[in-house]
């Protein structure tokens, strides 16, 4: 019978059970329970051991399985053959007798359409299936048929020591592959020592609640307390069940022994190498993410299957396949002095499936957009590795009625004009299926846009999920196309009646005359109401002072700070043109605050600060008496009034007047002359002092003294400038008039000395602050806004007012600048330094130096949170320039023009991103990136270069302090051209949608220019790229497109720069130019006269039997032929097949070494006497011709 097909052949197909025995019953029961039929062997490891034979074994297989296992191998081939033979023996004798009911299997061979039995009988067929398995590395099987074949009756003897020959090397090689996994643990010993059946599964398979009641039996029954002799048996057990229950120890334990886990245990994830975790996004409905619940989910990872080991017949085994190897790094020598260094990979003796595995995913209630579910060690396997984690990232998927705004719903609901007018009552099906009931009562208006929020019908607080946000119910007024005429009188009949505004706007013409304090046409009480100057200018009657728009009358008896003296009403004359006056009714002014609680909030931080300096007990009360106990005690303890009189600084506070000033507001300019200074007190708010050029020094608060010096006469104009800070609300301070001061030092000379002498030593102090800032601003504030690309070329002038209101900070290392999803509207320079940046999710995107600038979108305006997280990873100073600053700078007269450029360059940005430029016109997207949070962040943050025709921009190496950038071609012709030294440089068309990564452009010197007018190019740091590409978890299709073209791009400019760099070099001048040139002239002249030695000899010379002679420029020869010769006769005309006169031009010549050579060609081959011969006997030669020959 003929030998199964090679492909064929497995453990499966070669041992299989023929029919259904009594023993063996159960499906399990195959490879696993012993029949009751056992021998011993001589083992290497523990001796002698029993081999007992299971379901489905015949003898072969039970000896060879024994022989091959790690705890009873033996390298002895009679000891192994003489536990077959008496398992047979006892087989045989099982099946005469059938007291067991066991009978061993025959050959069955699966590989046919139908099965059926088949019996192999000779040794040769046996041998050469052994060999099949051999070379399968199956040493088992191999083993086994080599045994079937040694069993037979009457074997040969040569034939035997064959097969033992080849039995004893199968073992060696089962050995020698064991040793491969020497340390590898063994987890049926584990499963032997807590008594339980090893079935060869996985450790995802394994039953870990019946593992559980086993350690407890276990434990209880074998305790040093109850049994002190079994404490090492206890040990063993509690050791078991720690790495069996642990899916991670077990797998370290199966592919890497006890080592690997006592390394896992003393070092966790330190030194063992962890597999990449496993990443999946899965969408949710907004109802799941509000109601929350659990669900399950599949996920598709790389296992280590166990069962290839211990059970190869299994179904899935078929599939698996070896797992990956490890990756090494080797070097490969080139020469004797350079090598390179490759990666290699180094196979693995594992195998490894696919298995899709359910999780049970909890969603928790108030789930956002991009949270993530952490599975621990559930991602994808590796021999000796630690699992990685699979992490699920959760998307919530859009809602047609309501849309998610943080904790809070929105939903718009479309009203009529009647119902907006007269009221309506609706109700709103929520998430979870509750009914939400809202309504507006007759005699509420609602006015388009308006918006209802219902608190507590929000998204719940993930932290808290028993609290909710709120529900804003957003309003669409539906307004009729038109109405009759009879409605609109009816309308207008019914509009009529309805209450008008509290405040109106009253117009002075030019020399018209009005009432002052309040202006009576305006606002009837004028207590209640602030008078505001909008257009125009005005001066009030027997006053000098023009008082010019915007400008507010009575704004600390409006906001009750104080209560200054009532002024009797005054007439009031425009000055220029017309001038328009308003008044704003303070209940209008307390509505508005509600409406906007942060602004409100500004107010309320003013008025605690002005109330500290109010009399304890009382309202506010005037100026006087709100600068009375509380700032002469604060004005006793300065350094200002030093030892002055209580007496004297209430004379000096008896004029006081209260100035209330805006954000931003000017208080007093910085080069008044002398004798206009007036003394400041700041009760409340904040006050920024700078120099006449703009640049600030330092910040007053409530309770200090401002201006003294000037207000003293100590210098000839004020050198300090004085302005409520701006975007820190209000602020209200107690001036003190010239005069006032004039006279408070005359009344009381002796304390006017002392207040002298102290404002001197503070004056020079504040002399030298100004100087060391001024220093600053110049030599490091200036320098370091000039290098960033956003302020790059403006003026020195705006330079130095912007660096006059900036200050750096310093950071310790390890120090967190600032965190994802902060506040910021800054963008930060570093002076000094390294700052490491990561993005959303953690992963590190760049590492920036000194002159590297971070956020300019957030000075921009365009964002007012941070995108990233900056750690210091030394210590670092930084210059942050913020919003606020810019905008101060910007609102300059000088700086008109900047401010309008600055407005193009936010409004260019702002278009981008509705654009989404530049990603939209380059990539080949499925999907709109209108929602994409990384792509927008991306086009918020690409820098668009204004090109025209033949402008060019050098590109910025990967080794600047801000890290590697990008070019994005979208349009128009762009070239690359490389130049060194002299020369023409050489060029190259860039083609449109090339993401060119400039590092390589600057490491050859080239540079790219526009040749089309309608050029447009992005530029983009890596740091942002990366930033944009890991805002979610999974980067989008955008990223690793951009990534493809790069790659293009880099592989495509490499060749270009590499062939342009060796043109290059051919134009770079060589030193031995001089001696080649002297070479190359002295060659060529030694040709020439190589060529005229040769014409000279080819005019001259007839033939090969011919003498030379004389050349024709020395004359004609006396004999005109031949036969003219005295006594000889006319020699015969050479043959036609003679070689002409092309053939004396490659005469090899006889010449000095200095002049070349040319190859032979001429004369023919062959020794004269042989020529000779050829040419005839009738051939006469001439004695000059004989006498050549003898020669």
């Amino acid at each position: 019978m003929a030998p199964p097909m090679p492909g064929r052949l497995c453990a499966v197909a070669v041992l299989l059970v023929a029919r259904a025995v009594a023993v063996c019953t159960g499906p399990n029961d195959f490879g696993r329970s012993p029949v009751g039929i056992s021998a011993t062997m001589q083992s290497d490891v523990k001796g002698k051991v029993t081999v007992q034979v299971l379901c489905g074994e015949d003898a072969a297989m039970a000896a060879a399985r024994a022989a091959t296992t790690r705890k009873t191998a033996t390298s002895s081939g009679e000891a192994v053959l003489a536990c077959a033979r008496s398992l047979h023996e006892q087989l045989e004798k099982e099946a005469e007798t059938g007291q067991i009911g066991y009978i061993a299997p025959q050959m069955l061979d699966e590989g046919t359409p139908q099965e059926r039995y088949r019996l192999l009988k000779t040794g040769g067929q046996f041998s050469r299936r052994a060999a099949e398995h051999g070379r399968r590395e199956e040493f088992a099987e191999a083993i086994a048929d080599l045994l079937r074949a040694l069993l037979r009756a009457n074997i040969d003897e040569t034939a035997r020591e064959k097969l033992m020959r080849t039995m004893i090397d199968f073992l060696k090689k089962a050995e020698k592959k064991r040793s491969k996994t020497a340390d590898d643990g063994d987890l049926s010993e584990l499963f032997e020592a807590l008594g339980m059946e090893d079935d060869g599964k996985d450790n995802a398979d394994l039953d870990r609640a019946a593992l559980k009641r086993t350690y407890r039996e276990l434990s209880k029954k074998e305790h040093p307390d109850k049994n002190p002799e079994s404490a090492e048996r206890f040990n063993m057990i509690r050791d078991a069940y720690e790495i069996l229950s642990d899916p991670v120890k077990m797998l370290l334990y199966d592919t890497g022994g006890m080592d690997l886990i006592k390394k896992y245990e003393k070092d966790g994830d330190g030194e063992i190498e962890r597999v990449d975790n496993y990443e999946v996004t899965h969408d949710i409905s907004l109802e799941e993410a509000y109601q929350g619940g659990e669900k399950e989910i599949l996920v598709n990872r790389r296992v280590v299957c166990r069962s290839c080991r211990m059970r190869p017949d299994l179904q899935r085994c078929r599939k698996c396949q070896a797992c990956p190897g490890q990756r090494q790094q080797r070097q490969v020598w080139l020469d004797q002095w350079h090598y390179r260094v490759e990666e290699i990979e180094v196979p693995s003796n594992e195998k490894c499936t696919w298995d899709r595995q359910k999780l049970k995913m909890q969603i928790e209630r108030g789930t956002m957009f991009g949270d993530r579910a952490h599975f621990p060690h559930m991602g994808s396997q590796l021999p000796k590795h630690i699992p990685g984690d699979a992490l699920v990232t959760l998307r919530v998927k859009k809602h047609p009625v309501f849309k998610r705004l943080g904790d809070d719903l929105m939903v718009d609901v479309r009203i009529s004009l009647y119902e907006a007018l007269l009221g309506f009552k609706r109700e709103l099906t929520h998430l979870d299926g509750h009914i939400v009931n809202f309504s507006m009562e007759r005699g509420d208006v609602l006015k388009p846009g308006a918006a209802l929020e219902i608190q507590g019908e929000g998204m719940p607080h993930k932290e808290d999920p028993t609290s909710a946000g709120k529900l804003v119910i957003r309003f669409h007024i539906d307004f009729p196309q038109q109405i009759s005429a009879e409605a609109g009188d009816a309308l207008e009949a019914a509009l009529g009646r309805l209450p008008g505004q509290q405040s109106r706007d009253v117009r002075l013409n030019q020399g018209k005359a009005g009432t002052g304090a309040g202006l009576s046409k305006c606002c009837p009480d004028a207590a209640d109401s602030l008078t505001v100057l909008l257009q125009g200018s005005f001066i009030e009657e027997l006053e000098t002072q023009v008082l010019q728009a915007p400008l507010a009358l009575g704004e600390a008896e409006f906001l009750n700070i104080a209560e200054l003296p009532v002024r009797e009403k005054r007439r009031v004359r425009a000055v220029d043109g017309d001038c328009t006056v308003k008044a704003i009714h303070r209940d209008d002014f307390q509505s508005s605050l509600q409406k906007f609680p942060e602004e409100a909030k500004v107010f309320d931080r003013f008025l605690r600060e002005a109330s500290r300096f109010a009399v304890p007990g009382a309202p506010f009360a005037r100026v006087q008496e709100a600068a009375g106990r509380r700032i002469l005690a604060f004005l006793e303890a300065g350094r200002e009034f030093q030892g002055c009189q209580r007496d004297f600084l209430a004379t000096l506070c008896t004029e006081a007047e209260g100035v209330l000033l805006a954000p931003g507001e000017t208080l007093q300019a910085g080069d008044l002359p002398k004798g206009h200074c007036s003394l400041f007190i700041v009760l409340a708010g904040r006050i920024q002092v700078a120099t006449p050029e703009g640049i600030v020094f330092r910040f007053a608060g409530p309770g200090e003294v401002l201006g003294s010096a000037a207000a003293l006469d100590l210098v000839d104009s004020s050198t300090e400038a004085l302005k409520a800070l701006p975007g820190m609300g209000p602020a209200f301070c107690v001036r003190i008039p010239h005069a006032a001061v004039g006279r408070a030092l005359q009344d009381c000379p002796s304390n006017a000395e002392l207040w002298i002498k102290n404002a001197e030593l503070l004056h020079r102090e504040a002399c030298r602050s100004k100087q060391e800032r001024c220093r600053w601003a110049a030599q490091v504030a200036v320098p370091a806004l000039a290098s960033t690309s956003l302020l790059a070329g403006c003026p020195q002038d705006f330079l130095m007012s912007l660096a006059g209101q900036l200050s750096e900070v310093a950071h310790s290392e390890g120090d967190e600048i600032f965190a994802c999803n902060t506040s910021g509207k800054s963008m930060m320079i570093v002076l000094e330094g390294c700052v490491e940046l990561h993005a959303k999710s953690g992963r590190e995107i760049g590492c920036v130096g000194a002159g590297a600038v971070i956020g300019e979108p957030e000075a921009l305006g365009l964002l007012s949170f941070r995108t990233a997280t900056a750690v210091a990873v030394t210590s670092c100073r930084l210059l942050p320039v913020s919003f606020e600053a810019l905008t101060q700078a910007l609102s300059a007269p000088t700086a008109a023009t900047l401010k309008e450029g600055f407005k193009q360059l936010v409004e260019g940005r702002r278009s981008q991103v509705r654009e989404s430029l530049p990603l939209s016109a380059m990539l080949n997207l499925r999907t709109p990136l209108d929602e994409d949070v990384g792509a927008q962040l991306l086009c918020l943050r690409a820098e668009r270069l204004p090109l025209e025709h033949g402008i060019c921009w050098h590109p910025v190496a990967d080794s600047d302090e801000s890290g590697p950038r990008f070019s994005l071609v979208v349009r128009g012709r762009v070239a690359m051209e490389v130049s060194r030294g002299e020369g023409e440089p050489l060029d190259f068309h860039v083609k449109q949608g090339s993401v060119i990564p400039e590092g390589i452009l600057a490491a050859h010197g080239a540079y790219l220019r526009a040749v089309s007018g309608d050029c447009e190019v992005y530029r983009v740091w890596q740091y942002d790229l990366l930033q944009a590409a890991h805002v979610v978890p999974q980067a989008h299709d955008w990223f690793y497109q951009l990534r493809v073209l790069e790659k293009e791009t880099r592989a495509w400019l490499e060749t270009r720069l590499v062939s342009a760099r060796g043109q290059l070099l051919g134009r770079v001048p060589h030193p031995a130019d001089k001696q080649i040139r002297g070479w190359a002239e002295k060659r060529k002249e030694s040709q020439r006269r190589a060529r005229e030695l040769q014409e000279q000899l080819a005019d001259n010379y007839l033939g090969p039997k011919l003498p030379l002679l004389p050349p024709k420029k020395l004359g004609t020869t006396a004999f005109r032929s031949w036969a003219a010769l005295p006594g000889k006769a006319a020699p015969r005309r050479p043959p036609n097949n003679f070689p002409g006169p092309e053939a004396f031009r490659a005469l090899k010549l006889s010449k000095a070494k200095s002049e070349p050579r040319l190859p032979p060609a001429w004369p023919p081959k062959g020794p004269p006497k042989a020529r000779r011969k050829r040419e005839g006997a009738d051939h006469v030669e001439s004695p000059v011709q004989k006498g050549e020959s003898d020669a």
